[in-house]
């Protein structure tokens, strides 16, 4: 009901009637607020990546209708949502945003090289505007060295956490890189660390671990010089 003044009249059962003279006040109010969300992610790649709708109805236009019954008397009558316009203003640095049932979708396109994506969107309704904008924080399942066991010149892995199965990357002094599935043999003497990267490419924090000198017993052989006689000889 469009705002104005206007004639009530209510009848009861018994066909008595009265009338009012009301006014009529259409109110809208329209606010858009920040939000966050959490998405799942792979370290490498969009494989495996989570879908996350960000719902903005709750942002949508609200009206609500006054009935000023004169004398500062008056009732709100009802308060309703309505629909109103929807589109982005700032694309996200990773994904896709796509405005779809009274929200938006985000989907991940590209490595997430950082720890958090974020995208703006606008919302209109008649001749009121408003803004905001959404912080997606990425999920991701990290893996972590468990221990490292040395014996000898060999070396011994485990790991846990984030999405098995695991390579073991071994570095020495010089960051020369062999990839071993849980342990590396024939390591020389020296310092080296090591780092897991797991089935959806995130890698762990290094550690650290030396290889000791081997010292092998010195090897002594006595000869025995035997005198042997030949007749007729000294």
């Amino acid at each position: 009901m469009p705002n104005g003044k206007y004639i009530l009249k209510i009848t009861d059962v018994n066909g008595e009637s009265q009338t009012f003279n009301i006014s009529v006040e259409v109110k809208y109010d329209l606010a858009a607020q920040n939000d966050i969300a959490l998405a799942k992610v792979p370290c490498k790649g969009t494989t495996g990546s989570q879908d996350v709708f960000i719902d903005v109805s709750l942002n949508d236009q609200i009206v609500a209708t006054r009935v000023d019954l004169g004398n500062n008397r008056g009732v709100y009558l009802g308060v309703q949502k309505e629909y109103v316009g929807l589109k982005i203003i700032k694309e996200s640095n990773f994904g896709t945003t796509t405005p779809i049932n009274g929200g938006i979708k985000y989907r991940l396109n590209e490595d997430a090289t950082l720890s958090s994506d974020y995208f703006e969107y606008e919302i209109t309704y008649k001749n009121k505007k408003d803004t905001a904008g959404v912080t997606i924080h990425f999920s991701k399942k990290m893996p972590q060295i468990e221990e490292v066991h040395v014996d000898g010149n060999k070396a011994y892995f485990s790991a846990s956490k984030g999405t098995p199965s695991y390579t073991f990357v071994v570095k020495d002094t010089s960051d020369n890189e062999t990839e071993v599935s849980d342990h590396i043999t024939d390591l020389a003497y020296g310092n080296y660390t090591v780092y897991v990267v797991d089935q959806n490419q995130c890698q762990s924090a290094e550690k650290g671990f030396f290889i000791s000198k081997v010292v092998y017993p010195a090897i002594f052989s006595l000869l025995t010089a035997t005198a042997s006689t030949t007749p007729g000889k000294f």
